[in-house]
């Protein structure tokens, strides 16, 4: 994970949210829970990462026109309505939701990650 969204700790505590939430519905079954908290965790961190790859490329422009443009554009792109996605992201229920919704598609009859994550 890139530094530039400040979102490595938060991500390493959505991650154990979300592999508790998968072994505690999968039982016994672990491969099953892994490939459940892999498919629900895939989506979010490429996109966390993707933004901070974009930030990157931003913060380190060199002197000119572009940088100028940043600098001009900068306090637009850091307001906290526009990264409701980030900061407001609730893993609990995004995990509790994608789990009661079922196996996804392809996963084998024996995956138990449909079980409430709520118990």
């Amino acid at each position: 994970m890139l530094p530039f969204q400040a979102q490595g700790a938060n991500q390493a505590v959505e991650d154990a949210v979300v592999l508790a939430d998968c072994v505690r519905a999968a039982g016994s079954d672990v491969p099953a829970a892994l490939r459940r908290y892999d498919g629900l965790r895939l989506a979010r961190t490429s996109r966390v990462q993707r933004a901070s790859r974009e930030t990157a490329d931003t913060f380190h422009l060199g002197d000119g026109a572009r940088q100028l443009e940043r600098d001009q554009d900068l306090p637009g792109q850091w307001e906290l309505s526009g990264r409701a996605w980030l900061l407001g992201h609730r893993a609990e229920l995004a995990a509790a939701e994608r789990l009661l919704a079922g196996p996804p598609p392809g996963a084998p009859s024996g995956d138990r990650s449909r079980r409430s994550v709520a118990n």
